[in-house]
């Protein structure tokens, strides 16, 4: 039984295995992070950003053992990932949830936009409640950012899809 985590879609063999602080540049490309088990710090996962990727450096050979196994079971779109996807999405996955939580507590709406491989491209924050986010507003969203090919909107407690970029029709 496996659990797909909701900002990343990664299919995860459980929810025990997650970030819990993070040091990061805005745009996640460095960063270092402590991630944990079941709440206890397990060791840190770092990528300086100069190309070399992600590194998780356990706090003892039991943490590495079990992460190894989480990394095996690791899935997207039913595909075996490799760690540094998966370490990568844990550090999204705990960066979407302090937005989104920002954004539910600011009553704002959160926009992400899809290239057509599937990376998002484009994440929008707007000053506004979900409920009112308008054709008007995801047309000129899309004028803006051409190269999406597929939004999704925060509706307060999911990615919801959002609309086609300009010019498709559903």
């Amino acid at each position: 039984m496996s659990i797909i985590l909701r900002h990343t879609g990664l299919a995860v063999p459980h929810g025990d295995l997650e970030v819990t602080e993070l040091d990061a540049v805005s745009d996640l490309s460095a960063y270092t992070a402590v991630l944990s088990y079941k709440g206890r710090p397990a060791g840190s996962i770092e990528d300086t950003g100069r190309g070399g990727g992600a590194i998780f450096t356990p706090l003892t050979r039991a943490h590495l053992d079990t992460v190894r196994a989480f990394v095996a079971a690791a899935r997207r779109s039913g595909q075996p990932v490799g760690d540094e996807e998966v370490y990568d999405d844990l550090i999204r996955e705990y960066d979407m949830e302090l937005q989104t939580q920002k954004a539910n507590r600011l009553q704002h709406t959160l926009v992400r936009g899809f290239s057509p491989t599937g990376s998002v491209i484009a994440f929008i924050t707007l000053h506004q409640p979900p409920e009112r986010f308008t054709p008007s507003v995801a047309h000129q969203l899309a004028r803006d950012t051409p190269q999406a090919a597929l939004w999704e909107v925060w509706t307060g407690s999911r990615w919801a899809p959002g609309f086609p970029p300009l010019g498709v029709t559903t």
